[in-house]
């Protein structure tokens, strides 16, 4: 389709390189114009990354299967996100292996403001750093 023909709308692009809510916050502060050569240079990796990945999963496999026979029936895969990605897995294991439950206190108060002949009322929250719960612990005894 030729861009002439497109609806005139207005197109913005967010850039971030983490998913998280800082991040895309400052991203959608900071919209820019679309860049074709950064869109291009995208498709490029992703095709790429399909090839060489394709490839290199058939040479391996075949490769391996020959060398050792109990793979016979084993595809082996390559990703180059693969092993970026293990290492995120593996380290997400750990620390739930790793995991030490702690004390959890959440504190809620409700105030009610009169102002104007007006009644508001608040909820509030508070948890506690764990540096505070031993104080709160020893005067709930």
């Amino acid at each position: 389709m030729h861009p002439s023909s497109l609806p005139s709308i207005r197109i913005y692009r967010a850039r971030f390189s983490e998913i998280t809510r800082r991040s895309v916050e400052s991203a959608l502060r900071r919209l820019g114009q679309p860049d074709l050569k950064v869109s291009q240079a995208v498709d490029v990796r992703q095709e790429l990354d399909l090839r060489i990945g394709a490839a290199f999963t058939r040479f391996q496999t075949m490769r391996l299967q020959r060398r050792f026979p109990s793979l016979a029936n084993q595809l082996l895969s390559y990703g180059s996100c693969q092993f970026p990605t293990m290492g995120f897995v593996v380290e997400r294991y750990k620390a739930i292996e790793n995991f030490v439950p702690e004390s959890f206190w959440k504190i809620r108060g409700e105030v009610a403001i009169k102002k104007s002949g007006k009644l508001t009322f608040f909820n509030m929250f508070f948890s506690p750093p764990p540096s505070l719960l031993p104080l709160l612990q020893s005067s709930t005894r």
